[in-house]
């Protein structure tokens, strides 16, 4: 059996913006997890290689965590500049 939906397309997109706009308006308590402050693989974390210029590096990809960071000492090395975000 084969079913098809007819949606109005722009009404579905208001409603999405509304959506996104509301979750960007809304306050995140930030979340770290253990994982990501020891730099250690579990439940919801995984290491791999990346390279960024010609310097290799180890990434923690953390689904537990609510942000990202990146290490100082990574950002001295490639001299890249820090700004500061409202975000």
């Amino acid at each position: 059996m084969y079913s098809l939906s007819v949606v109005e397309e722009e009404k579905v997109f208001q409603e999405e913006e509304v959506e996104a706009e509301a979750v960007l308006n809304q306050e995140v308590t930030p979340h770290i997890s253990l994982d990501a402050l020891e730099g250690t693989v579990g439940l919801n974390t995984m290491k791999v290689n990346g390279k960024m210029d010609k310097t290799t590096m180890c990434i923690l990809i953390d689904s537990g965590s609510t942000h990202n960071f990146l290490n100082t000492v990574v950002v001295r090395k490639l001299q890249y500049q820090l700004t500061l975000s409202n975000r």
